[in-house]
């Protein structure tokens, strides 16, 4: 509140003390710089708002175009089918493998009994992976010493890796062609998968349909720009 009033000609004058004219100066100040710092502040929360929703669009972005990649990849894949004419007879289930067997160990007890050579011309193949407790031995063709082997194996006579197993069985009706179906799917997947593989290398080095999409003006697209910048210089 002013200490003094003064009139002067008719008109009232309110004299502060120099103390407080000069709190208010100060306050005034304060105000403007509080004012100036919460500006400041929203346009930098702004800024990183809008900073944020730029890279949540590119990754956004990057997404979809990973996503129309492998759409585009699944849809124009071309790989020939895998077919099997399978017989009757020619799949010995193995049950009670020993821990340290593999394929190796399998298609020797199938070679020494046979008085085999060479087991890869033989047409005799061993279905089993490391670590299983079951497998199976796959003949191109039927024979009766088919039987004989299945019978061996499971009285012990035979041994896979200097090891009994628990039994061998000769396929027949619905297992056998459930196993000869699972065959020929994994061989399908098998060579689907590589042919997209080929497929998605193509699209990422540009050799699919001629080069890379461009859509959103960036990556192989951009390097083609800056090749013709270099050209218009010459």
């Amino acid at each position: 509140e002013p200490s003094t009033v003064l009139e002067l000609e008719g008109r009232k004058l309110k004299v502060k003390t120099m103390q407080a004219w000069i709190d208010a100066k100060e306050k005034a100040k304060a105000e403007r710089e509080e004012k100036k710092k919460e500006s400041g502040n929203k346009r930098a929360r702004d800024e990183d708002d809008d900073g944020e929703k730029v890279k949540k669009e590119s990754e956004s972005n990057e997404e979809e175009d990973k996503e129309e990649d492998k759409d585009l990849v699944k849809a124009e894949v071309d790989f020939e089918e895998f077919k099997f004419d399978w017989k009757k007879g020619c799949v010995i289930t193995l049950k009670g493998l020993a821990d340290d067997c593999d394929r190796e160990a399998i298609l020797k007890t199938v070679m020494v009994h046979q008085n085999l050579d060479d087991i890869k011309s033989s047409g005799i193949y061993a279905d089993y992976s490391r670590g299983q407790e079951h497998g199976a031995i796959r003949f191109n063709e039927p024979n009766d010493d088919i039987k004989v082997i299945a019978s061996k194996l499971s009285s012990g006579e035979l041994e896979i890796g200097g090891k009994k197993i628990e039994s061998a069985t000769v396929l027949e009706g619905e297992e056998e062609e459930k196993y000869w179906k699972n065959f020929i799917d994994f061989k399908n997947k098998q060579i689907r998968h590589r042919a997209e593989d080929k497929a998605n290398k193509r699209a990422r080095t540009g050799g699919w349909r001629g080069g890379g999409r461009g859509g959103r003006g960036r990556g192989r697209g951009g390097r083609g720009g800056r090749g013709r910048g270099r050209g218009g210089r010459r």
